[in-house]
């Protein structure tokens, strides 16, 4: 690990960004051929035609290695400087031990390494707690990566949720810059209510995902809605001064949704999950990563994540890049 800071004053930019998807596609028309469903139904429903599967023995380390080393490529940031590894999944490459530790090994790190569960809201916590490691002065470069392999964990015969989830990863380096430099995370968010957590879960014996669809459509629209409005207000943005908005990647009608409640354009609000589908915890990563890549991010703009999954948990973060 780095030599600690002493002292505060300082903020978290995001110095480098990555993903990686796996190479096989499954589209809407193969998915006609296993369920019954049709492209038109699931584009109208959700937005996707298409989504990423792991290969037989890709596992999420391996994703989440090739995406943290681009990562880290972006920020030109050696491993061995890292202070922390950070690993958002629920889907890991067995029980134990985690995935955190694995990519340590497998990039050459020599720092602190674990994984955390909160779903697809997994991403905005990792900010929260990076961005926690860096103003207290404890680490200088902390690896954040959402990861998931969320096809092994498919019920390809129910299409309320086959049609949804995809196989991806998604990492950023945060680093330690002083704050009077105006970039970086000013707030997180964060909530969470157990007294739903039935309503989109994986059941230790069943052992895949089950979904009440039109109740997380309505706590999604509402919680994102409440959570954005107030991530705004501690950072004393309206609407109007956001320049990307970079959400959980989950359902086409929930994002148009949210941003006509928040009265933000939705050129505004990125979106890749035609692509992609919901990969969970790595969505926000890797649009964030393609927004980059897209040049849809310039020095000073206002970026605004906000994320909901299971639990439920929810999440917005603000930032200036």
């Amino acid at each position: 690990m780095t030599a600690k800071r002493t002292g505060v004053g300082f903020r978290a930019i995001l110095s480098g960004t990555g993903h990686c998807v796996p190479a096989a596609i499954l589209t809407n028309a193969e998915l006609e051929r296993r369920v019954s469903t049709t492209d038109a139904w699931i584009v109208e429903r959700t937005g996707i035609r298409e989504r990423r599967l792991a290969a037989p023995g890709e596992k999420a380390s391996d994703l989440a290695l090739v995406a943290a080393q681009r990562a880290l490529d972006a920020a030109g940031l050696a491993p061995e400087f890292l202070d922390m590894i950070l690993v958002a999944t629920v889907t890991p490459d067995r029980p134990m031990p985690a995935v955190g530790p694995t990519l340590q090994a497998a990039l050459g790190a020599r720092c602190p390494a674990l994984d955390f569960s909160a779903a697809c809201a997994g991403f905005v916590y990792g900010l929260s707690l990076a961005r926690a490691q860096i103003e207290s002065g404890q680490a200088q470069h902390v690896l954040l990566v959402g990861v998931e392999v969320l096809s092994r964990r498919v019920d390809f015969t129910d299409r309320e949720t086959c049609i949804l989830f995809g196989d991806g990863a998604g990492a950023v380096v945060l680093s330690a810059v002083p704050a009077e430099t105006g970039r970086g995370l000013l707030h997180t968010r964060l909530g969470a209510d157990g007294r739903f957590a039935d309503i989109l879960r994986i059941d230790a014996d069943e052992g895949v995902i089950r979904m009440e669809g039109r109740e997380i459509f309505r706590h999604a629209v509402n919680r994102l809605t409440e959570v954005i409005e107030a991530a705004l207000a501690e950072t004393g943005w309206s609407a109007a001064d956001v320049n990307l908005v970079v959400p959980h990647q989950a359902n086409l009608r929930i994002l148009e949704a949210v941003a006509k409640r928040i009265d933000v354009p939705r050129e505004r609000i990125y979106a890749n999950l035609e692509r992609y589908g919901n990969t969970s915890a790595a969505s926000i990563p890797i649009a964030l990563d393609e927004a980059r890549r897209e040049g849809r991010l310039a020095d000073g703009d206002k970026v605004l994540f906000a994320a909901l999954g299971a639990g439920l948990v929810w999440g917005a973060a603000t930032l200036v890049w």
